[in-house]
């Protein structure tokens, strides 16, 4: 991933008032967050835009907008994750905390900041992602493609290489990978890059028979499991599937992006390596097949 620390522990800060963000950065970086000032609605939309923050911490006065405002366009972002989002200020009347709340705000923090308490309200919002993730990893279904995630694709391979091993039979891992992902997401940002992968994923989808055990297993990658096939049908296959996924590039804003995709393969069973250590560590064998290629501008 191009970001220094991972999405959970992001933190993007909207305040016109840089002694205050100064003051809370430190605070969250002592507790090992990741943190980015901006001093604007529209500066914040755009980081929002181009990254991935779990937590975002606004002042409800802006010079650009306002708190109600602002929470208002983070929700209505298209985002696979929950972003929870503090509203602070230090006003004290009710109808400024009615109105961030009702325009989809989780918590209000009232300046000047207690230590203690915002901590205290930290612990709640690390509460609340940690069960967005347990369902987002553990419902079976990757939320930004609809295809399996890499959780439920693992306890059916489970299954499937102890028959192996049993029957003595074995099969193939088709990994399909977005090699320039993470150049398309430093340079064209979060949503470029989710665009590209949302649209490999339906087009392998098209392309796949719906028995196949398909999925999203990591940023950028996707794993086809095929069962009782040689090295030489799966790359006959891969050439396949790359046939008919087409070679259109992605349009992104005025920007015609190019996936560059590898296919990949191994084997299993693999001795007494396990599901996981197969997914994870198998040694791979790129498959000799045309490279996917869109006739659009390369990704900047």
């Amino acid at each position: 991933m191009p970001q220094e620390a991972p999405p959970e522990n992001r933190v993007l800060i909207v305040d016109p008032d840089p002694l205050f963000g100064r003051i809370l950065r430190t605070k969250l970086e002592k507790l090992g967050y990741g943190v980015e000032i901006t001093t604007t609605a529209s500066a914040a939309m755009e980081r929002m835009r181009a990254d991935v923050y779990r937590i975002v911490i606004t002042e409800i006065d802006l010079p650009d907008s306002d708190g109600p405002d602002l929470t208002r366009r983070v929700r209505e972002l298209d985002r696979p994750h929950y972003t929870y989002l503090f509203v602070c200020s230090a006003r004290k009347d009710k109808d400024a905390l009615m109105r961030v709340l009702e325009a989809g705000a989780d918590d209000y923090i009232q300046k000047p900041l207690d230590s203690l308490e915002f901590r205290l309200r930290l612990k709640n919002a690390e509460r609340m992602l940690s069960l967005d993730d347990e369902v987002h990893f553990g419902g079976g279904t990757d939320r930004e493609t609809g295809l399996l995630n890499r959780n439920a694709f693992l306890q059916f391979f489970r299954a499937i290489v102890s028959e192996c091993r049993r029957a003595k039979t074995q099969g193939i891992l088709l990994f399909v990978e977005i090699v320039n992902y993470g150049d398309i997401y430093r340079n064209n940002g979060f949503e470029a890059a989710q665009r590209v992968q949302l649209t490999l994923a339906k087009r392998l989808s098209a392309a796949l028979r719906t028995s196949d055990i398909f999925a999203r297993v990591g940023d950028g990658e996707f794993c086809l499991l095929l069962q009782d096939h040689t090295p030489e049908q799966c790359c006959s296959i891969a050439g396949i599937v790359l046939g008919r996924m087409g070679k259109e590039g992605v349009a992104y804003e005025d920007v015609l992006l190019d996936a560059d995709v590898r296919i990949s393969l191994t084997s299993f069973p693999q001795l007494e390596a396990s599901a996981e250590d197969i997914l994870n560590y198998g040694e791979r064998t790129v498959c000799p097949v045309p490279a996917f290629a869109s006739s659009g501008a390369k990704a900047r």
